[in-house]
């Protein structure tokens, strides 16, 4: 008897794991919207003045331009015209150790 994920595979098993899997990255792309609209209208001294340093700002502003960018490319908005890794400067957010896969 097979153990694991696949000891009840089926089509139901499957179709709520896509459909969640689709619905989280859908959800990520519309927070991503939502946290680069914030961060657009915030200035670098407001941003320190909240315990950030210059380099933190210019992380957040560097990730969430990449993840705007992913999002718009995901919504057909924008075309990648080159092969680009968009965790270059994400990665630094997702904490110490994090390497994603």
């Amino acid at each position: 008897m097979p153990a694991g994920f696949n000891a009840t595979l089926n089509k139901a098993g499957i179709d709520q794991t896509t459909g969640r899997v689709a619905q989280a990255l859908n959800l990520a792309f519309r927070d991503v919207l939502s946290t680069k609209a914030f961060l657009d209208v915030q200035i670098d001294s407001q941003l320190v003045a909240l315990g950030y340093d210059a380099g933190d700002v210019a992380v957040l502003r560097s990730a969430y331009g990449d993840l705007d960018q992913l999002r718009r490319i995901f919504e057909g908005a924008e075309a990648l015209g080159a092969a680009k890794d968009f965790r270059t400067f994400a990665q630094r957010l997702w904490g110490t150790g994090y390497t994603g896969y």
